[in-house]
């Protein structure tokens, strides 16, 4: 085909035609300076890029093995591009390796299927998920890459909250907490916002120093009014407060992953500057600063200390946040940081059930000295059970009924289980043990309870099972609808080790890995252990049982972590944590009461990302806020 014989308009029925492949970009990408780029490898698979970033699958089944012609239709105007010789390159596409951080790259659940026949079939749970097109996960690095038009439009279109400030945050990197259907959490510099998932795209670029400022240097604004407000559109944005930083001095806290300077100045204020805007200040030059507090970095889940002045409480609280007699109840005390608002340079700490927005001028980590003054250990005499340990009832049926009074009681169901084995999931504030044997759990005084030392190699509750690796065996056992049948989407437990909740009966077994539980033929199951027998067979899980958001958190006596080996409640700061005793994975801690970790994977909350309570409470449509 010549360019003479090209059609003048791409007309839909040429995709039914011998020689054309047509299809239409999403409209997401239809913004003024975008630059998209196509390109064709040799197998005939089309992909196209934004601004030169990851190169994202199109479409397949072009014949390579003719010249071909790229039309582009645009409202209505067609025009025909050669590809050149020098520019009809085979994209470089590296293998994958394990480890590797992956993205499904199909636009649509068609090109999903048909890449996938043959290799795992795809799951309908995928389309639900959005693991279709750009993916975004808990962790992922992103940005705002949208015009300020577009991104409000996009705002209001999928219901997120629109606020003016927000454009401040247009160019800048942050990072994903939360995902749902059409929308994503996204923190950035602190703060957390719901943003319609079009207006995001992954990045893996992080900033680079600009050289000019670096952490810990005294700075200030040495450009004029007009140009600084320039030089911050895309770094942050000029809010009218920072037209009064010219020529006021601050100390650089960090440089962000956009390479823009974190500036704290000495009335408590942070804020991101274009580091073209900034010049070094002599430190000697600035003894009327003070800015010694801010090199201490306080994230969520730190143990901080209240100053116990209280007229310097009041001082500084006061220019920051409504006053109330009420900050004076936090003097002294030490609490847990909830959330941290930058913008604001507050920090919500948990103190004695109550919770106070302070500012962080007020605050400092607390130390061992802190924290045992604060939480002298209530009952250090613990329980000889740990989680994962695997008991049973050691007593008759009538003893069992007396010594359960005043530990949860007696119910007629436990009769059924007096000769049955169990897993210890956690031991309350009481002291009380809560076991869990298949289909039912209950309380029990410590005191009915013995350990089982040594069982037959015959599956337990907390058992850690391999799920069976060859797919096509696994697909054909599991088939059988006496096992709880097959779905799609099961192979991907195949090959990992996930925990025994229950034994329903011979032929059916419920297990849970990463994050799902599903009923299992017991010939797909390897037992690899039960950590009530070896505390070592924790660690064989690499992290597989639960999933962000699944983990089944309890409260009552402080345990050792089964990941970090740290106090599930105070972390590094227990209280006790240098004290000679063994630390077993999934043993009590023996400072108190607090958090207990998660019931099925034995992490503390830190490890699993989900540190923040306040976190859990924050919904779609408006900035987590500081009340």
């Amino acid at each position: 085909m010549t360019a003479k014989q090209l059609p003048m308009h791409s007309y839909p029925n040429l995709n039914r035609t011998d020689g054309f492949w047509i299809k239409p970009l999403p409209e997401v990408y239809g913004h003024n300076e975008y630059a998209v780029t196509f390109c064709v490898d040799d197998s005939g698979n089309v992909f196209f890029s934004i601004n030169g970033d990851n190169e994202v699958f199109f479409f397949d089944g072009v014949d390579v093995s003719m010249d071909l012609w790229a039309v582009v239709d645009i409202h209505g105007s067609a025009v025909a591009l050669q590809f050149e010789d020098e520019i009809v390159q085979p994209a470089p596409r590296e293998g994958i390796r394990e480890g590797d951080h992956v993205m499904l790259t199909a636009e649509n659940m068609e090109t999903l299927r048909v890449l996938q026949d043959d290799h795992g079939d795809c799951p309908p749970d995928m389309e639900e998920l959005h693991k279709v097109g750009h993916d975004l996960t808990v962790g992922d690095q992103v940005k705002v890459q949208v015009d300020e038009e577009a991104f409000e439009f996009l705002q209001k279109e999928s219901g997120c909250d629109w606020k003016k400030e927000m454009i401040e945050w247009l160019g800048k990197t942050g990072r994903v907490r939360k995902v749902r259907k059409q929308m994503v959490q996204v923190e950035i510099a602190g703060q957390k916002w719901w943003f319609n998932r079009a207006a995001v795209s992954s990045t893996v670029a992080v900033g680079e120093e600009s050289g000019r400022v670096r952490e810990g240097d005294f700075v200030k604004v040495v450009v004029d009014e007009e140009t600084f407000r320039q030089n911050q559109i895309g770094h942050g944005g000029q809010g009218d407060k920072m037209k009064q930083l010219v020529d006021k001095v601050g100390m650089v806290h960090q440089i962000d992953l956009d390479g823009d300077a974190v500036v704290y100045y000495a009335d408590g204020i942070k804020w991101t500057i274009n580091p073209l805007s900034l010049d070094k200040v002599n430190p000697e030059d600035c003894d009327s600063e003070d800015l010694s507090h801010v090199l201490e970095t306080i994230e969520v889940g730190d143990w901080v200390k209240v100053d116990a002045d209280k007229d310097r409480i009041k001082e500084i609280q006061e220019r920051t946040v409504p006053w109330n007699d009420g900050y004076y109840d936090a003097a002294g005390h030490v609490g847990r940081v909830d959330e941290t608002v930058p913008s604001k340079n507050l920090l919500r700490v948990s103190i004695q059930k109550a919770v106070y927005p302070l500012n962080t001028r007020l605050l400092k980590k607390a130390t061992v000295k802190d924290m045992r003054e604060a939480f002298a250990p209530a009952d250090t005499q613990c329980p000889v059970f740990a989680r994962g340990d695997l008991v049973k009832i050691c007593t008759s049926l009538g003893e069992l009924k007396s010594r359960q009074h005043r530990h949860g009681g007696y119910t007629d169901r436990m009769e059924k289980v007096m000769a049955s084995i169990g897993s210890v999931r956690y031991i309350d504030g009481d002291g009380d043990v809560h076991v869990k044997f298949s289909l039912q759990g209950f309380c029990f005084s410590p005191d009915v309870l013995s350990k089982v030392e040594r069982t037959e190699e015959t599956f337990h509750v907390g058992d850690m099972a391999l799920i069976e690796p060859d797919r096509s065996r696994f697909v054909s056992l599991q088939k059988d609808s006496k096992h709880g049948g097959y779905v799609q989407g099961m192979v991907s437990a195949c090959g990992k080790i996930g925990r025994l909740l229950d034994i329903i009966d011979g032929g059916r077994i419920r297990v849970k890995v990463d994050g799902t539980a599903r009923i299992y033929c017991p010939d797909l199951l390897e037992r690899q252990g039960n950590p009530g027998l070896d505390r070592g067979v924790w660690k064989s899980t690499k992290n597989s049982i639960c999933a962000p958001g699944s983990h089944d958190w309890s409260k009552g006596r402080c345990l050792v972590c089964v990941n970090c080996g740290e106090c599930t409640q105070y972390g590094k700061q227990c209280p006790i944590r240098d004290r000679s005793d063994s630390r077993d994975p999934g043993s009590i801690c023996g400072c108190g009461f607090g958090h207990a970790g998660c019931d099925d994977c034995g992490y503390c909350k830190t490890c699993a990302n989900e540190d923040s309570d306040s976190d859990s409470d924050d919904q779609p449509g408006a900035q987590c806020k500081v009340s």
